[in-house]
């Protein structure tokens, strides 16, 4: 019994980490697709190559905007808790709404700071990995940079 427990719970782990990892690597897939306008099989390989070597800073930064979630959805739930005990579930209803109205708010303000830390992380990788910031540079100057299409961003074991 003590062995299919141990058993579960490493299998379980084992899946929570290696969706943390596919999620880290494909994460940069949005911004790739609407920022280059390009097609979803591309921005997946894009992103696949932007995250290479940056994937526990990648899971740091998700685990981190999850607390934040879970913290504000959290603390802005307990005013329906707290009513319901109270009330002694007289109530039930209010208490209810009071709780999905904070989950709600939390809502709000967490996932804009997820989306903005991703978009941030978007173009650190694409400093990183292109020198994106000396072609906006050349772009500013105007020189014409080198063009650069996404078959040759992408590494060739990927295309």
């Amino acid at each position: 019994m003590i062995f299919a427990v141990v058993w579960a719970v490493s299998i379980f782990a084992g899946a929570v980490l290696a969706a943390l990892f596919f999620y880290s690597r494909l994460s940069l897939a949005v911004p790739a697709c609407i920022l280059e306008k390009l097609p979803v099989g591309v921005s997946l390989r894009r992103s696949w190559h932007l995250t290479q070597g940056s994937v526990w800073r990648l899971i740091l930064v998700h685990l981190l905007t999850w607390v934040l979630s879970i913290v504000l959805g959290l603390a802005l739930a307990l005013p329906g808790q707290f009513y319901l005990i109270a009330m002694h579930n007289k109530q039930a209803l209010v208490g209810i709404i009071l709780q999905h109205l904070g989950g709600f708010i939390a809502g709000v303000i967490a996932n804009p700071i997820a989306t903005t830390a991703i978009a941030l992380i978007y173009y650190d990788q694409r400093v990183r990995k292109e020198a994106f910031d000396l072609q906006l540079m050349m772009e500013a100057v105007g020189q014409q940079p080198a063009p650069q299409t996404v078959a040759t961003a992408v590494p060739p074991a990927l295309g």
